[in-house]
């Protein structure tokens, strides 16, 4: 076991700077892996968009593959950021294992603790706001259904380091991870749950483009780089807790 990094917190900054290097050094690779499923996410998420002249059937189908091409794309990420690129296969192809069902399967229970966290803290922050209308200022309380979001981010920050885990084929628990994020919950909030939604504004900005096939470009391109980034973010702050414990 590697001792030299027992007792450290998580180091945001060093964490960040190998989420753009290390990317960035194996962009063949990352290109070559992951355009394929870029351009499927690019053309869901535009399909997506269009859901007013869909039906809900549709909508839910659409939304299903687009969730199942997400895994094989974050897993296949997860793989080349921290395997040895001697480890990765060279092929580019759509390949579903049990490898990217446990994964799917984990994402589903961290989403599931999220929503009911929200749902616990929301009904109580809901109260607290009804408690306090018309004796405190309105504009004051503006922030307050935000507040669920805290807690229930910190919960699926500490639980999602399972994700890089079980995309390298190691097998855990939520007690594991629970267990080895122990004082770094607030550190894993930022760079895993704060983070990735300040990036993922970029969305907002690809909405106004009116244009499709630009719209869709500019998509690809914001997967194979800032998705690819905040794939790292999660990536490298497991591995650094990972070799810690």
């Amino acid at each position: 076991m590697d001792t030299k990094h027992i007792g450290q917190s998580l180091p945001i900054l060093e964490t960040v700077r190998l989420s753009l290097i290390i990317p960035w050094q194996r962009r063949i690779t990352i290109f070559k892996s992951l355009i394929f499923t870029a351009f499927l996410l690019a053309l869901l998420s535009y399909l997506l968009e269009l859901q007013s002249e869909m039906k809900f059937t549709m909508i839910a189908f659409v939304w299903i593959i687009q969730s199942l091409v997400f895994t094989v794309f974050a897993v296949t990420c997860h793989r080349i950021l921290l395997l040895e690129e001697s480890s990765i296969s060279k092929y580019i192809y759509f390949r579903w294992t049990m490898r990217e069902t446990k994964f799917l399967g984990w994402t589903i229970v961290t989403y599931l603790c999220l929503g009911a966290i929200i749902t616990v803290t929301g009904t109580s922050v809901f109260a607290l706001v009804q408690a306090l209308d018309g004796w405190v200022e309105k504009s004051s309380l503006q922030l307050l259904p935000f507040l669920p979001l805290i807690p229930g981010l910190y919960v699926l920050s500490r639980l999602s380091v399972l994700l890089p885990a079980t995309a390298i084929d190691e097998n855990h628990n939520l007690s594991w991870a629970w267990q080895m994020t122990k004082r770094n919950g607030w550190r894993l909030l930022l760079l895993v749950g704060i983070l990735p939604f300040l990036i993922s504004f970029r969305s907002i900005v690809f909405s106004l483009i009116n244009y499709p096939l630009l719209n869709i470009l500019l998509d690809v391109i914001g997967y194979l780089i800032f998705g690819v980034i905040e794939i790292a973010l999660l990536s490298f702050s497991f591995r650094f807790l990972r070799t810690r414990s």
